[in-house]
């Protein structure tokens, strides 16, 4: 059995009918209140740009198949790319340049104005290789300024690296030279060996070990990827921040819960 004081669900809606101007009121007062602050509030542009990380192929003989390796061996790994963007031989400059009046923190900026992504992206032929990437996305008040930020901490991140890069390239290619005089230097030595001998069975070995040598270095200088600019930065045209019509529709959906309770508790109240 229902008790007396007890509020049925016909009741709600009667109470709801009979006091619908005030929700309806209450809501779009909440609602133009809503629109107001977020036209007013400050605006947050968003600039991002991919970066490509440099790597140098590491070929093994034998194909994938059979159980050979094939590989990219990058200067960087992701995660320490991703350190050196946010670390202060980068990040100081660019702080002290587009921020020069504010005492901006490293830890403050990389946490409001700053958000580091690692991507990697496998290939669709082969699963061993793979390509890093790292998302570069700066947020500021001004859409200019976004990018510009962006554009300064790549410059950073391209010159901090370019020295390892260029290191590597240049030990390779020196290997390179001296390989070549080896098997400049084993050729004339076949040539001057009397063949079906020992000793000319092992420099013929050493011959050709020195030639897939060559071969793997070549490999490594010809498929070589260096650091560069996959997505430049853009200026943004829109801001991210306020979200306009998320904020009205989450305004319109707690106000009129909100006035039907309230007029719900008013109305039980009085009984």
């Amino acid at each position: 059995m229902v008790k007396e004081n007890e509020t049925s669900l016909i009741d709600y809606l009667f109470i709801i009918k009979k006091r619908w101007k005030f929700i309806l009121l209450f809501t779009l007062i909440v609602l133009i209140l809503i629109f107001n602050i977020s036209l007013l509030w400050p605006k947050t542009y968003e600039s991002e740009s991919v970066i490509q990380l440099g790597s140098i192929r590491v070929i093994q003989l034998g194909s994938i198949s059979e159980g050979g390796e094939r590989k990219f061996e990058e200067i960087y790994s992701p995660a320490e790319a991703k350190n050196i963007i946010l670390s202060s031989s980068v990040l100081i400059p660019v702080i002290n340049n587009f921020f020069p009046d504010e005492e901006l923190e490293l830890s403050k900026f990389t946490k409001k104005n700053l958000e580091v992504k690692i991507i990697t992206e496998r290939a669709v032929i082969s699963d061993v290789d793979k390509t890093s990437f790292i998302s570069i996305k700066v947020k500021t008040r001004n859409a200019e300024k976004a990018k510009e930020i962006n554009n300064a901490i790549i410059n950073n991140f391209l010159n901090y690296t370019k020295e390892e890069y260029e290191k590597r390239v240049e030990l390779l290619e020196k290997e390179l030279e001296e390989v070549g005089r080896d098997i400049e230097e084993i050729r004339r030595e076949l040539d001057s060996s009397l063949k079906a001998t020992e000793d000319y069975k092992i420099l013929l070995l050493k011959y050709i070990e020195e030639q897939n040598r060559k071969r793997s270095i070549e490999g490594k200088l010809v498929t070589k990827r260096e650091f560069m600019i996959i997505s430049e930065p853009q200026i943004p045209f829109k801001p991210t921040s306020p979200k306009l019509w998320l904020n009205l529709i989450i305004a319109f959906i707690l106000s009129l819960l909100s006035s039907t309770v309230l007029i719900i508790s008013k109305e039980k109240s009085k009984v």
